[in-house]
């Protein structure tokens, strides 16, 4: 068993820890997180953003963001599941708005370090990569989301838009 394995390994126990008690205290798996450990997981392609899937089952998925330099996500939910989101590697901007999109709610900015969690009902968000380097983030959902809302703007209304969710990238 390789170290990348075994690195694998103990972010995947922490975050069964986190999903299944219920825990508010993240730092177990925060402190697990580097750019040192999880870049040779990560792959950067010609798009603003990249997912790597690190672990899935019926429990939760662990999904390694690989950003380009500012990259900035849709306006999106996560089909009523919880997500953690561990911004370890770079400072990101979170903005949060209600159910159906349209109204901006709050604006956070998350250091490097830092950690967002995304409960609230139903409600989108965006992500943006606040540094002019690439970044990784490490994001986890309590089930694995397979479609989520986009905000899809139009000139008479903001609505939601379904999407199916892929990974760019799985690891064996």
């Amino acid at each position: 068993m390789s170290i990348q394995d075994t690195d694998i390994q103990h972010l995947v126990i922490e975050a069964r820890k986190i999903v299944n008690e219920e825990l508010t205290d993240l730092s177990g798996l925060n402190k697990l997180l580097s750019r040192q450990t999880l870049l040779p997981f990560a792959d950067w392609m010609d798009k603003s953003y990249t997912r790597v899937c690190l672990h899935e089952d019926e429990e939760f998925e662990l999904v390694l963001i690989c950003w380009q330099p500012m990259a900035k996500t849709v306006i999106h939910n996560h089909n009523k599941q919880n997500c953690w989101v561990f911004c370890f590697d770079s400072n990101f901007e979170e903005t949060i708005f209600c159910e159906k999109g349209q109204d901006k709610l709050k604006i956070k900015q998350i250091e490097k370090g830092g950690i967002t969690f995304m409960t609230e009902g139903n409600n989108c968000h965006t992500l943006q990569n606040k540094s002019t380097s690439q970044a990784l983030s490490l994001h986890l959902y309590n089930r694995p989301i397979k479609t989520c809302g986009i905000v899809k703007p139009s000139s008479e209304s903001v609505h939601l838009e379904k999407a199916v969710l892929e990974y760019d990238a799985v690891l064996p």
